[in-house]
């Protein structure tokens, strides 16, 4: 019996400590633009990249983009919160869920344009809230985009 107690703490613990350290993950997930205007040399890329945590709790429902009269080019990521229902209620609450963002622009080239803007920037998510991140270019050579989120 006290051989059975001893296995049933140590898988526990176990258990508990791999939990612990899969939730410490750091990752960056992007989404840009898909009708590629920019030519980059030598590849033409499109990448969507979402970890399995953040894509279970915050979705992506648009991507626009305009061309301003100075011609400069503005996008808009529409993002949902999937913290809804009885259960994330029941696990978080009502906290608000904490993201970070930056967007980086690149030429007709695919080259990365360096700006002052291109910083991480904070906002809170309430529950099943729709919020959306907007960035204009620095210039308007800036033909392409793409948008950084992470996990806080």
């Amino acid at each position: 019996m006290k051989k059975i107690l001893t296995l049933l703490v140590f898988v526990g613990f176990t258990a508990l400590c791999l939990l612990a350290i899969s939730g410490c993950t750091n990752s960056v997930n992007s989404t840009e633009n898909a009708d590629k205007v920019m030519v980059p040399d030598p590849v033409n890329t499109k990448k969507v990249i979402l970890d399995d945590a953040l894509s279970s709790r915050l979705s992506i429902l648009s991507v626009d983009s305009q061309t301003l009269p100075g011609g400069e080019l503005k996008v808009q990521v529409s993002l949902r919160s999937n913290r809804v229902g009885f259960w994330a209620w029941l696990w978080h609450g009502n906290r608000t869920y904490r993201v970070s963002y930056r967007f980086h622009w690149f030429n007709e080239k695919g080259m990365r344009v360096d700006t002052a803007n291109s910083v991480w920037l904070e906002k809170e998510i309430l529950p099943g809230e729709a919020i959306w991140l907007s960035s204009v270019a620095p210039n308007a050579s800036c033909k392409d985009f793409q948008l950084q989120l992470k996990e806080l």
